[in-house]
């Protein structure tokens, strides 16, 4: 069997073990265990369940979703406040990278990653053949926007970008954003998966500006990691461009109705946030 070349090298993302493992190493009872290295909620949405389970007789499991996603795209406009033509669904905030990265990366060419940050960045751009161009951060972890913008010269085709940072915590500074966006011609992704904990989002820049993208989760706030839902945030040039690598059909029925419940029931995820 012949696989790529490319993989005899190459460092794969670190999977995390499941509760059941750790229970088998530790000795420890899986049910009391509380994991801060997924940061997933400790939360278990149960009314969201219950309803769910009253309309699992109604779901046409046997059809397949609207690739479109046209209602929960419709209901993600009233949370966000941007139109639904802003939007892209993706099964989690992993496959929006993923697409982000297919749009805009040929083999060879660069993606800048200011670390430390979300280590599926780097994966991501390497698996597509392109190379990943590490910016320090700075004090107090900030992104270094001078070497981005420098190195974004050198024809990066794509920045990527977390807010509130993982693992740092460090929000992305809005006026920076706004230079790296005027001064390079890359596109810039910003992960917003932990956007509900900080409340600050850069999103509404999509309308001004056709390079930026911006990338969201059901995972964290929401208490649906194991759901599978997340979206992109982007012009409506840019989605096109973006839903022409879209695979089709990536979410389940059944994923999008609890993601939909969980739009319903904003103020319970706001509780669990404050918590």
């Amino acid at each position: 069997m012949r696989v790529r070349h490319f993989l005899k090298g190459f460092e794969a993302y670190s999977w995390e073990p499941s509760n059941a493992q750790l229970a088998r190493e530790t000795g420890l009872d899986e049910r009391q265990m509380r994991r801060f290295d997924t940061n997933t909620s400790p939360y278990t949405p149960r009314e969201w369940l219950k309803i769910l389970a009253d309309e699992l007789d109604e779901i046409e499991v046997n059809q397949y979703p609207d690739t479109s996603y046209t209602n929960f795209r419709e209901s993600l406009s009233k949370y966000v406040s941007l139109g639904p033509q802003h939007f892209v669904i993706t099964n989690g905030a992993d496959e929006a990278l993923d697409i982000s990265v297919k749009t805009f990366i040929d083999s060879g060419s660069v993606g800048i990653v200011s670390t430390p940050s979300y280590s599926y960045f780097r994966v991501a751009v390497e698996l597509l053949g392109g190379k990943v161009a590490r910016v320090s951060r700075g004090v107090g972890f900030q992104d270094d926007t001078d070497e981005i913008i420098d190195e974004a010269s050198k024809e990066a085709r794509i920045i990527l970008l977390c807010s509130p940072n993982n693992p740092t915590g460090t929000i992305l500074n809005r006026k920076d954003l706004i230079r790296i966006l005027n001064e390079s011609n890359s596109a810039v992704v910003v992960d917003e998966a932990y956007y509900e904990f900080a409340d600050q989002t850069v999103a509404d820049l999509v309308e001004k500006y056709d390079n930026l993208v911006v990338i969201r989760t059901f995972s964290k706030a929401f208490s649906l990691a194991s759901v599978r839902v997340g979206y992109m945030i982007a012009s409506e040039k840019t989605t096109k461009l973006l839903n022409m690598v879209r695979p089709p059909n990536s979410l389940s029925s059944i994923s999008l109705t609890l993601a939909e419940l969980a739009l319903g029931h904003v103020d319970t995820m706001k509780g669990w946030v404050k918590e």
